[in-house]
């Protein structure tokens, strides 16, 4: 029995994950690709196996999701969130340890909102002086050094 379990879009969280997470042989499938192939670097890898190594349940469990949107980092994320929420439903003993790893606890950090009349975010024009300070340190620096 696979449990499908969409999260939900809140404003500014830009992964979203359709996924399910079943007691199995450890396959775990990211959007119809091996884990390893979908995610190359060791980091992500290491993330996303981490509530299994914490639980001690590492290869007993099959997971096959669907992830978009966000960068690499924030569908790691939203992956790893909706692992520990399956694994806590199937198996509410594992709450604890979940809970204390932290892997229960969704991040609440958003991309800040574009301010009016200004690049993204609060980009400002640079100071002109700055320009002209280190312009006058490089030519310093070539007739001065031999």
């Amino acid at each position: 029995m696979t449990k499908e379990e969409p999260m939900e879009q809140e404003e500014g969280n830009v992964a979203s994950l359709v996924f399910g997470v079943q007691p199995g042989d450890g396959k775990f499938i990211v959007n119809d690709k091996q884990f390893d192939v979908y995610f190359p670097m060791l980091d992500h890898r290491a993330a996303l196996l981490r509530p299994f190594s914490e639980t001690k349940t590492l290869g007993l469990w099959d997971v096959t999701c669907t992830v978009k949107g966000g960068g690499v980092s924030g569908q790691v994320g939203a992956i790893q969130l909706g692992i520990s929420r399956a694994m806590q439903n199937w198996e509410p003993d594992l709450r604890p340890t979940l809970r204390s790893g932290g892997f229960l606890t969704r991040d609440p950090r958003v991309v800040e909102r574009k301010k009016t009349r200004k690049g993204k975010k609060q980009e400002r024009a640079s100071n002109g002086s700055n320009v002209n300070q280190s312009i006058q340190v490089l030519h310093f620096c070539t007739t001065a050094c031999p």
